[in-house]
C-alpha cells in the first residue's frame, strides 16, 4: 500500500504577496471585496472562492472575516476588548503598505488569503490583530473555527 502524505503550508509571517503587475488579479480582488462588502453573508463566501472559467490563470481567493461573516463577537485576547473590523490583507499594490494578502500554496492550485484586520481600542492605544491567528482562531465557536481550517486546509490539497 501506497501512502501519500501531503501538506498545505501557509506562512504566518511574510511579507505577502505583491501582484501590481497583474491588472487582471487587481480588478477580480476589488470586485470580490466590492461584492463582499454588500453581501458578506452570501454562501459564496463560505469557503474558497474559485475564479470564472474564463480566468483559467487566476488563484482562488478565500476571505475571512467571521465577525461580518457569521456575526461572531471576537475579543482581543490580550484585553479582553471587543474587537473591530478595520482594515482587510487586500492591498495588491503598495509595497510599504503592510497589508497585504497571504498564499497558501497547495496541490490544486494557490489560494490567495485575504483576511480582516481587528483594532483593540485600549486605554490611549490601539492594536491590530488579523482574523486568522492562531489566538483569533481558539476564540471562535468550533463551527466557524472548522469553516477557517478547513477551507484553507482542504480546498488546497484536494481540489
Amino acid at each position: 500500500m501506497l501512502l501519500v502524505w501531503t501538506c498545505c503550508i501557509v506562512p504566518e509571517k511574510t511579507d505577502g504577496v505583491m501582484l501590481k503587475d497583474r491588472q487582471d488579479v487587481i480588478e477580480y480582488i476589488e470586485a470580490l471585496m466590492k461584492e463582499y462588502a454588500k453581501q458578506p453573508q452570501d454562501t459564496k463566501f463560505d469557503g474558497i472562492i474559485h475564479p470564472p472559467s474564463a480566468m483559467s490563470n487566476m488563484l482562488k481567493v478565500f476571505i475571512w472575516c467571521p465577525v461580518s461573516q457569521y456575526n461572531v463577537m471576537i475579543t482581543c485576547p490580550c484585553h479582553s476588548k471587543q474587537l473591530s473590523c478595520w482594515k482587510w490583507t487586500d492591498d495588491l499594490v503598495n509595497p510599504i503598505s503592510g497589508y497585504h494578502p497571504r498564499v497558501a500554496y497547495g496541490l490544486f492550485g494557490n489560494v490567495l488569503i485575504i483576511q480582516r484586520i481587528y483594532l483593540c481600542r485600549h486605554g490611549c492605544s490601539t492594536h491590530e490583530e488579523h482574523a486568522l491567528s492562531v489566538e483569533i482562531l481558539k476564540s471562535l465557536p468550533q463551527k466557524e473555527k472548522s469553516i477557517a481550517t478547513n477551507s484553507i486546509t482542504q480546498k488546497c490539497l484536494y481540489h
